[in-house]
């Protein structure tokens, strides 16, 4: 749905405006929902609105990475923030969490301060975390329903990343050498 939506916002020329607007009137749309209903968002209403917020968070970093500070205060910032709606003003407390969690992957993936030898992989498993993670972890909820959260949460991070790493050797480092000659041939 997100990437749907990236392609009509594109096709109807909103690349060529920031996409501040876009985010801020998802992001007010939860916030007036959440207002609106006394208790919980329902969940499918909440997903609706949770999901675009994140993917267009992380879209508006992605387009003005030159530009976006990674920093320890910063991420700082945005812990406390996200804490202080909680205790100050619920109700912006998810669109404030769904936000802030955009820019908290962004640092760990990429804060240079976190970059060490040991947490480095022989390959690029980033596409296949993002490709096979839900499968797996769909298939441990249906063979293991009586599991707690966090030995589903152990297994599923154990096997993505093997089944990534496999997927890179074999399948995604070959097909990218092969585009490579290939493109080198034309």
């Amino acid at each position: 749905i997100c990437y749907a939506g990236l392609l009509g916002y594109g096709v109807v020329g909103g690349f060529r405006k920031p996409w501040i607007a876009l985010i801020a009137a998802i992001a007010i749309a939860l916030v007036l929902v959440s207002l609106g209903i006394r208790g919980d968002i329902p969940k499918g209403t909440e997903t609706a609105l949770r999901l675009p917020l994140v993917f267009g968070v992380g879209s508006l970093i992605y387009l003005y990475r030159d530009r976006v500070v990674l920093s320890w205060p910063l991420l700082g910032a945005v812990i406390v923030t996200i804490a202080l709606s909680l205790l100050l003003f619920e109700a912006a407390y998810k669109p404030i969490l769904f936000m802030g969690t955009a820019y908290i992957m962004v640092f760990i993936a990429l804060a240079p301060s976190l970059s060490h030898p040991i947490f480095e992989l022989p390959g690029d498993i980033s596409y296949g975390v993002y490709l096979y993670g839900w499968p797996i972890q769909q298939a441990l909820q249906a063979l293991y329903p009586q599991s707690g959260a966090w030995i589903m949460l152990a297994l599923a991070v154990v096997l993505t990343c093997c089944v990534s790493l496999l997927s890179w050797i074999f399948v995604e480092k070959p097909a990218l050498r092969l585009k490579a000659r290939m493109m080198t041939a034309r």
